[in-house]
């Protein structure tokens, strides 16, 4: 007996109380716990608050809207840490909510739920919570722009509609601003969309689309160039040089001390690279340092660095696709050495529990995942969703390689963002297709044989 829609609506109403509470609870159970740990970088968004409000924090050391966030939240790393937890769960809510509202079967729903609870309570997002850098406050932010972007394909009011994409466009510049890979995903994201929704389309019927576009462009070049511009230093750059304090000053310095000069110092010499003044620095903290005796290293930095690194990652590209092949799950999983203690805890009394918070890092359904995606992304262009989903992946895979090769050290920290994104894409790709294949019914023969089930595509 069919259950009759008042009744419906109710259990419909309770199921999605009972889920919120459900994550809610373990969510403030799992953070509650953290206590967020006095890291240098954190210290630098320190510094970086304490300066006055102008043009000029857009080239300190560290991408502008997490600064500015914290300077509205405070210092206070507990504050920092308990705002980050509250934004983050708000932000997977809405996520869910609006996968729910754009899927059409309730298998599919339920699913949406269930990888929605994966997503908030996996260890790496517990975990960044609790640390006072830029990932946490990223993570957030690109999930409201994708809730923001399914929200758009699936509204039908008018009025609906400009509210959402006027906070697609707000909240996504603040997330093109929160990390430098983010302006590379932004353009990549752009020209998938173009792929998927042809630009025709969009000029008759979503004339706001092509300014979005063209403005977002226009920012990610800025939020480019900006990395490479020298800027008055902070506390801790007092003594660096100062040509080297821009934010890709540092960066450079890591990938030629830690990837060029270990296995590639006879190639160097040969671009006039000083490499016997380089081998005399193990570390970076050195040969960012002014002195006197730093000054020839420094300047062939500052003049051929850039393009000597360029030209190196170009020279064995199968090389460096392999390596990044072999870092996958560091891409994907998320991991650093930096989250608060216990962020990784088992939950021994939640066995099912543990089995979720694992899904989305579960090495065996990423490579189903990654070895089902072609598949699962055929309709991008009948189905928002999926669409969107290709998006995510497209960006995401470029902005990894950006994150990796774009700093040698901390790269698992640099790469989650991407690797999120990536993660993200194939579990809303799943559950699209999900939501549009159509399981056939056995149907009888004549002498009443019966033909197996198997799904259709709608």
């Amino acid at each position: 007996m069919l259950m009759s829609a008042p009744w419906r609506h109710i259990a419909i109403g309770f199921a999605i109380t009972a889920a919120l509470v459900f994550a809610r609870c373990h969510w403030e159970r799992l953070t509650r716990a953290q206590s967020p740990p006095v890291l240098f970088d954190s210290n630098v968004y320190k510094e970086i608050t304490a300066r006055p409000l102008t043009v000029a924090l857009l080239f300190s050391a560290k991408p502008l809207t997490v600064p500015l966030a914290y300077r509205a939240i405070g210092s206070e790393p507990a504050a920092i840490a308990r705002v980050q937890g509250e934004l983050a769960f708000t932000a997977w809510a809405l996520l869910t909510l609006a996968l729910v509202l754009a899927l059409r079967r309730w298998s599919a729903r339920v699913a949406a739920v269930v990888i929605g609870i994966a997503f908030l309570l996996a260890p790496p997002r517990v975990g960044w919570s609790g640390v006072v850098l830029s990932e946490s406050l990223d993570d957030t932010l690109r999930t409201l722009v994708v809730a923001c972007a399914i929200g758009i394909a699936i509204t039908e009011r008018r009025s609906m509609r400009r509210a959402l994409v006027i906070s697609f466009a707000g909240v996504g510049f603040a997330w093109l601003f929160a990390r430098d890979t983010n302006a590379i995903a932004a353009l990549v994201a752009l020209a998938s969309a173009a792929l998927v929704w042809p630009a025709s389309q969009w000029w008759t019927t979503r004339r706001w689309a092509i300014a979005l576009a063209a403005t977002t462009i226009a920012a990610s070049l800025v939020a480019l160039w900006s990395t490479g511009v020298v800027s008055e230093p902070l506390p801790f750059q007092q003594h660096w040089a100062r040509p080297l304090t821009s934010r890709a000053g540092y960066p450079l310095i890591d990938n030629l001390v830690i990837r060029m000069m270990p296995d590639d110092r006879a190639w160097l010499a040969e671009r006039g690279a000083p490499v016997d003044d380089l081998a005399r620095f193990s570390e970076p903290q050195e040969l960012v340092q002014e002195a006197p005796e730093h000054a020839p290293a420094q300047s062939w930095i500052v003049a051929h660095g850039q393009a000597t690194y360029l030209r190196w990652l170009a020279r064995h590209p199968l090389d460096r696709l392999i390596e990044l092949i072999d870092e996958r799950w560091t891409v994907l999983a998320g991991s650093s050495s930096m989250m608060p203690i216990g962020w990784s805890a088992s939950d021994r009394s939640h066995p099912v529990l543990g089995v979720v918070r694992r899904l989305t890092r579960n090495h065996v359904v990423l490579l189903a995942l990654l070895a089902a995606s072609p598949l699962l992304l055929l309709a991008a262009r009948r189905r928002p969703l999926t669409g969107i989903a290709l998006c995510l992946i497209a960006s995401g895979t470029v902005a990894a390689v950006a994150a990796y090769y774009g700093d040698a050290a901390e790269y698992s920290r640099h790469c989650y963002g991407a690797g999120q994104q990536i993660v993200l894409g194939l579990f809303l790709a799943l559950l699209a297709w999900l939501d549009g294949v159509r399981w056939k019914l056995p149907l009888r023969r004549a002498r009443g044989a019966s033909t197996p089930p198997g799904p259709e595509l709608a």
